[in-house]
């Protein structure tokens, strides 16, 4: 199953847990994001789409604690109306920026700067990802494309390794994760084409 689902064209959402409802939270929240722009003739501001995430996790509060449908998910947005405040002339400008936010089973979202995590999976990589970020040669956020998505790939097999649940590279197969960028000029999906290049940088031989 698919676990990384585009809402709309700047941004995705990661899930874990009941795929079912996780699923329908995708669709209800597409269908909800595009009503707004078209009723409105605007977009939904990223506190509204937050917001609106945060209660439908929180609607599914009774089925997480009956241990049967719960979900957890990561929310990440290229938010391309983002104001802030120039320090020195008190100034409003746009600043474009990526954004990633995690969610606890209460609805609560929680903003990660540099990278987040979620799934059984995750246990093994999170400390991998947070000594890249801190000692590695190069920080997540100044990591291209292509760098970016090796390391991906790396981390996956490490966690496939260790957790039943997640899914490495089929190399007989030839199934490949989803792996999906948000920038300004919206979500793209990598081609298996172009995974298949990295996947050869990982185990070169």
């Amino acid at each position: 199953a698919e676990k990384v689902l585009q809402i709309d064209n700047h941004s995705v959402l990661a899930i874990s847990g009941s795929p079912a409802i996780a699923y329908e939270i995708a669709r209800i929240l597409e269908h909800s994001f595009q009503y707004f722009r078209r009723s409105q003739l605007q977009e939904l501001s990223l506190e509204g789409k937050l917001r609106m995430l945060s209660r439908l996790i929180r609607d599914n509060l009774a089925m997480a604690l009956q241990g049967i449908g719960g979900v957890i998910p990561i929310f990440a947005i290229y938010d391309a109306n983002k104001q802030s405040e120039s320090p020195g002339a008190h100034e409003q400008t746009t600043e474009n920026s990526g954004k990633i936010f995690f969610y606890d089973a209460l609805g609560a979202h929680f903003e990660n700067v540099d990278f987040a995590t979620t799934g059984s999976g995750s246990i093994w990589i999170r400390g991998v990802l947070r000594y890249l970020n801190q000692w590695g040669e190069t920080r997540l956020e100044e990591m291209d494309e292509q760098h970016a998505t090796i390391t991906i790939l790396r981390l996956l097999d490490t966690a496939s390794e260790y957790d039943a649940a997640t899914s490495g590279y089929n190399a007989k197969s030839q199934i490949f994760p989803t792996v999906k960028t948000v920038t300004g000029d919206g979500v793209q999906t990598l081609t298996d084409d172009y995974l298949e290049e990295c996947y050869a940088q990982c185990y070169p031989q």
